[in-house]
Parts: C-alpha cells; sequence; structure tokens
C-alpha cells in the first residue's frame, strides 16, 4: 500500500503510515491520558474513525475517558453521536458474542475497517488494553498480536496497544514488544521510543551476513587451492539460486491468486495459458475447458462485439479494455472492467498477453440508478419551475385585477374629493364628501383582506402561533373551501420545530390537501398528529380512489417527489400507502434529534 503519512499527535513519534502497530507501556493514569488523548483529538481532526477499547485493567473507565477528552475535545458529544468515535468496554466488544477467540477478535477488527472506509473515513485510529488477557491465556494474547499486526499491515489503520507497568511482568513486556513496530515509554519523565524488534533484528541480521561474508572470503580463498572445491561451490550456489527462483515463483503465483482481481495470460497466437485461483473460483472452470470455448463464460449478447475488439487489438498488437459481464459459478452474470497487455521483448515481439478482469456491477448499479434519478430530478425540476410560474402569474393577476383595480377606484375617489374641497363646502357637499370618504374605507378593507389572503398563501401567519395552531387552521380553511369533512387528532399540544421545519411539514400537509382535493374524490379526511421523545408524526388519511402501487413515482405525479424531498431537507421520511377503491394513506417522520441539531 502507498507510504501516506499520518500525524499520530504523539510529539515523540511524529508521522507514521498506515498500517503502523505500536505499543505503550504506562506507569499512571496520566500516563495513559497524555498518549491517548493527543492521538484521538488528531485522529478526529483528520477525518479518521476512532476507536478506543478500554479494558478492567486499565487506569480509567469509560465515563473518565469521555471527560478527559471533552476538556481537549469541545465537540466530542457530536461526534460520539455521529458515531466518528466510539468508547467501548474490552468486555463488550470481544466477549458479546462468547468466550473470547482471537480469531473471531480479528474477523471482528477487519470488519470494523471496512466499515470505516465504507463511511468514507480517511482510514481507522484504534487503542486497546488487552493485558486484561495476560492473567487468562498469554498465547492467545500474542497470537491475537501477531494476527492483528498482520491484518493492519495491509489496512488504513494506526493502531496502539497500551499495557500497565505496574502489573506486568518483564517477561510479557518484552514479549509484547516484540509483536509490535515500536513501543514508546516514559523515562525520566520523557517519553521516549524504545528501539523496534524489527531494528534490532535488522543489526544483529546485517552483523551475521558480515560475519558470514568474511567467512566466505577466507572459504573462497581456500577453495583457490583446487579447482575441484571450486567446482563443487560453484554447483551449490547454482542449486541455491534454483531454489531461490523456484520460491520466488511460488510467491509470484502465490500473489497472482491472492490479488483481488482475475488474471490470466495469453500466448502470442491467443491461447490461455494461465488463469488465476480467482478466475478458477468464480468460473468454476478449470484451464483445459477453457482453452476449448474461451467465450463460455461471457454473457452471450456481449459475445459479438467483444470478439471483434480482440481480434483488431490482437492485429494491432495495443492494449485491450471493454466492459462485458461473466458468468459466475452460479449462473449469474455480474459486470466486469476487462484491461489486456502486451509484453514485448527487446525486438518489440509480442511474447505474451496478460489480461485483468475487475468487478464493477456495483458500479453500473450505481450508474444506472444515477441515469433513472436524473431523470426524476429534471421532471420534478421542471414541475417546480411551472409551479412556480403559474404562481406567479396567479398572484401577479389577482395583485392586477382585484388590487390595482381597487387602487385605481380609490384613485377616482382621491380626485373626486380634491375637486369638492377646491371650493368653498356646503351641506350637500359634505354629506357627498362623507359618502365618498366610507366607500374609500370599505375599498380599503377590501384591499387589506386580499393582501392578508395572498401574504398567508405565501406565509401562513397561523405558523407564528405555531405548527399544531396552523394545522387546525389548515383543515377548518379546506373543510370550508372544498366541503370534504376533516377530522383532525392531534395529541401534540407543542412541536419543538424552528421555522424552517415547520414549513417544511407545513407545506406537505397543503400539498396533500391539494392532491386530494384534485385527484383524490374523497368525502372525509383525517388527520393525525403524534409525537415521541425522539420522533414527529404527521399521518394524512383520505378515502378517496387512491392509486396502483409505483403510481407514487411516476413522472406524473411530481407533487408527491416535491414532498419526498421536501422531508429529505429537514431529515425525514414520507411512507406512502394506497390502493384503487382503498383512499390513500401519507404517513411523515421528521426526527426531533435532527432537527435540533441543526
Amino acid at each position: 500500500m502507498a507510504e501516506e503519512l499520518r500525524k499520530t499527535g504523539i510529539s515523540v513519534v511524529g508521522d507514521v503510515p498506515w498500517g503502523t502497530h505500536f505499543c505503550s507501556f504506562y506507569k499512571t493514569k496520566q500516563d495513559l491520558l497524555d498518549i491517548l488523548i493527543p492521538y484521538f483529538k488528531t485522529g478526529l481532526e483528520n477525518n479518521e474513525f476512532c476507536f478506543w477499547l478500554i479494558s478492567n485493567s486499565d487506569a480509567i473507565t469509560i465515563e473518565e475517558a469521555k471527560k478527559e477528552l471533552r476538556k481537549a475535545v469541545p465537540d466530542l458529544d457530536r461526534y460520539l453521536a455521529e458515531r466518528r468515535i466510539e468508547i467501548v468496554s474490552h468486555d463488550k466488544w470481544f466477549l458479546d458474542d462468547g468466550p473470547f477467540g482471537f480469531r473471531r477478535a480479528v474477523n471482528k477488527f477487519k470488519e470494523k475497517i471496512d466499515e470505516a472506509l465504507t463511511r468514507e473515513f480517511a482510514g481507522m485510529r484504534v487503542n486497546g488494553s488487552p493485558a486484561w488477557l495476560q492473567t487468562n491465556n498469554e498465547k492467545e494474547l500474542c497470537e491475537l498480536e501477531a494476527a492483528l499486526d498482520r491484518l493492519f499491515r495491509q489496512k488504513r489503520i494506526i493502531t496502539s496497544c497500551a499495557y500497565p507497568l505496574e502489573e506486568s511482568r518483564a517477561d510479557f513486556l518484552l514479549a509484547i514488544a516484540h509483536r509490535h513496530q515500536f513501543a514508546i515509554a516514559r523515562r525520566g519523565g520523557e517519553w521516549e521510543v524504545l528501539e523496534a524488534p524489527e531494528l534490532r533484528q535488522a543489526k544483529q541480521e546485517v552483523q551475521r551476513l558480515n560475519e558470514e561474508l568474511e567467512r566466505r572470503v577466507i572459504e573462497r580463498t581456500r577453495e583457490l587451492a583446487g579447482a575441484n572445491e571450486e567446482l563443487r561451490q560453484g554447483i551449490a550456489e547454482r542449486k541455491r539460486a534454483e531454489d531461490a527462483l523456484r520460491r520466488s515463483e511460488d510467491r509470484i503465483r502465490l500473489i497472482i491468486d491472492t490479488i483481488p482481481v482475475m488474471a490470466w495470460s495469453v500466448r502470442p497466437d491467443g491461447v490461455v495459458d494461465f488463469l488465476n485461483q480467482r478466475w478458477l473460483d468464480y468460473t468454476g472452470l478449470s484451464l483445459e475447458p477453457y482453452i476449448e470455448d474461451p467465450v463460455g463464460p461471457i454473457h452471450p449478447d456481449d459475445v459479438p462485439g467483444i470478439m471483434e475488439k480482440w481480434r483488431a487489438n490482437m492485429a494491432a498488437g495495443t492494449s485491450y479494455e471493454a466492459e462485458m459481464r461473466l458468468r459466475r459459478v452460479d449462473g449469474q452474470y455480474r459486470w466486469f472492467l476487462v484491461l489486456t497487455e502486451p509484453l514485448r521483448n527487446d525486438q518489440g515481439n509480442i511474447v505474451k498477453w496478460y489480461g485483468v478482469a475487475i468487478d464493477i456491477e456495483d458500479r453500473k448499479r450505481t450508474e444506472e440508478q444515477l441515469n433513472a434519478t436524473s431523470q426524476t430530478l429534471r421532471a420534478l425540476s421542471a414541475s417546480i419551475q411551472s409551479a412556480r410560474e403559474e404562481e406567479s402569474k396567479r398572484i401577479a393577476r389577482e395583485i392586477h385585477d382585484e388590487l390595482g383595480g381597487t387602487l385605481t377606484s380609490w384613485r377616482w375617489d382621491l380626485e373626486e374629493i380634491r375637486d369638492l374641497t377646491s371650493e368653498p363646502l356646503d351641506s350637500s357637499h359634505v354629506e357627498a364628501l362623507r359618502t365618498k370618504i366610507e366607500a374609500m374605507i370599505k375599498h380599503t378593507e377590501t384591499t387589506l383582506d386580499a393582501v392578508r389572503r395572498l401574504a398567508s398563501e405565501l406565509r401562513p401567519a397561523a405558523l407564528e402561533l405555531g405548527l399544531v395552531e396552523a394545522v387546525e387552521w389548515q383543515a377548518l380553511q379546506f373543510q370550508h373551501r372544498t366541503g370534504i369533512e376533516v377530522r383532525l387528532e392531534s395529541f401534540v399540544e407543542k412541536v419543538d420545530f424552528d421555522n424552517g421545519q415547520a414549513t417544511a411539514v407545513f407545506r406537505i400537509l397543503q400539498e396533500t390537501l391539494t392532491n386530494i382535493q384534485r385527484h383524490a374524490q374523497a368525502t372525509n379526511v383525517t388527520i393525525t398528529l403524534d409525537q415521541e421523545p425522539s420522533q414527529f408524526f404527521l399521518t394524512i388519511q383520505d378515502d378517496g380512489k387512491g392509486f396502483t402501487k409505483g403510481r407514487e413515482f411516476d413522472t406524473q405525479s411530481l407533487g408527491l417527489l416535491g414532498m419526498r424531498e421536501r422531508a429529505n431537507l429537514v431529515g425525514g421520511e414520507i411512507n406512502i400507502e394506497s390502493a384503487p377503491d382503498k383512499g390513500t394513506r401519507i404517513a411523515l417522520k421528521v426526527p426531533l434529534w435532527a432537527v435540533k441539531a441543526r
């Protein structure tokens, strides 16, 4: 894997690559906190999933760990709620599923890092204190550390293991240090990095090799005395080289069989001469039947185009790339990206073709879901734009017809009053003026009513009193306007929503009632408001004609898509249930914790 360095937050350690697995030895609780608080703080700041395992053998409890970490990380509670960091006990982690087993423990860590990468974290940062295993089965502890070290070296993970000095034997600590890449401990008040076992082994190996070289020089000098001895040594050297070559070939084959892609090689004439183990496992075919029918695993619909392109690339001697469906051993087809490159000798002639097949089934499905989502969003966008245009036209028409007409009439009345007051007034003029003013007052009241109605449609004033009151007002307005009987069942006195959430819920109610008026042919509607400690519920049930399953996703029902989008924006969900002649039930659920977090 790439040597990407990550900050540890521990000054004596500095930056380390992914796959680092080290241990720290501590005497006091403060020693432990001095290492782990900056360690996890740095991980959170660098988008790493943090996992703190606390053992009974540790000097601190889970609550103490949270308290101390909160001092350095003020947003710790938010990180905990978002599961950016988890602080759990060793008993819960290792023993919840039964007696301790190091293989199960290793698998759990593998699943945890895979989950972190799926959630788009940069990687994972871990601390554990497995010293509690020391008193049970030291062999299992050493096996666990060794297995984890092998796993962690291949993963985007940084792991710290903490061991208490006072409660551990010297031979145990030495064995543990050998299982880690390096160890840190406080000596004389200062943290120091203890020499890694690998480094000591490397120095010993260098010394051994130097001694071996010197010994072999002496032996070679002696071998010059006799040709037979030289010949014998040459044969021995050649045998060792052959053994090394064989071991190298075995390692290469193991690597090729282990890499997470299907690989193969092809002779210059196009005949396959090697398939790796992943290919054999996927297709369920051995090399011989595949040579007889090389297109057998390819989907029949893909074969003509694939073979035409492959022949053209072979003739031109150029790289090959194509997407195709390959049959799995159970008969199912999955999409693969197939890449093939030619290997040439010094004269430029092709001596072999090497190819790999990369599984892209998930990507293809995602693309298809995005090709469908995009169409729906375009239709929804067009519908929203059309609705805005229609609403703008309606408001403009009402302003022109109602407000414009009233204001024009008012202007005429003002001109008439001006003409009446330009000369001395007698009693008949005064009476006419009073009548005119009364008429203007009525025009003013009509204008104010129209302004209030338009303002209410843009932002219902009832929402200022609260969501529950706004729902009651809307239910009465709908029943008065349409003649459809509305029953409101409210088990809520007040909902702790801000204006944005309250407006979203209210607009969903309005859109639902509009759909009922236009399409449902209903005679009764029931609106229910309910609330739990963490959830708010709005349910609307009508007794109308309903619609068939799947109709809610039809591009003609874009009002329902708009409602889903509004719910999405406040972290909510909408469930739609309907059937012909069975009415429609729309249930909105909004998590109160999500609302407060906003």
